[in-house]
């Protein structure tokens, strides 16, 4: 539960759906609700998701830093097989590239770009303190 300075209260609340029972882990969105209205926003769309009768791939055991599966180096690290039945319309290869060269633009053109440390710092300690709360099983304070 969160009170911004204004005075307005708001809950965040975090969940996923198991790694297996879904083609990519689950929806990655976020869902505000207002007295004015709900905004809906998903880092997948436009996506295709693929379903069939085929096998699951058989999972590894959990990595001890991330029992989750939630970041890619642990769940390389763990050996898990990526899943070919979820495809982002989007190409996530470039994502890295992508960035490094809005960046470098934001330099060259001496202009700010559209998400700084300071605008993440306040949604990053929440996600930070909502995987720490996962991972112990216990509440964290922010």
């Amino acid at each position: 539960m969160m009170e911004f300075s204004g005075g307005v209260v708001a809950t965040a609340t975090g969940g996923r759906i198991g790694w297996n029972s879904h083609p990519a882990g689950g929806p990655h969105r976020i869902t505000i609700v207002g007295e004015l209205g709900t905004e809906r926003f998903d880092a997948w769309e436009p996506r295709l998701e693929i379903y069939s009768t085929a096998e699951p791939p058989k999972l590894p055991p959990p990595h001890p830093q991330d029992p989750m599966g939630m970041w890619r180096s642990t769940q390389q690290a763990a050996g898990l097989p990526r899943k070919t039945t979820y495809v982002p319309l989007a190409d996530e290869t470039r994502w890295y590239v992508d960035d490094i060269t809005a960046f470098l633009d934001c330099l060259e053109q001496g202009s700010a770009p559209v998400m700084d440390a300071a605008r993440a710092l306040g949604p990053s300690k929440v996600i930070s303190a909502a995987y720490r709360s996962a991972a112990s099983g216990e509440p964290e304070r922010l």
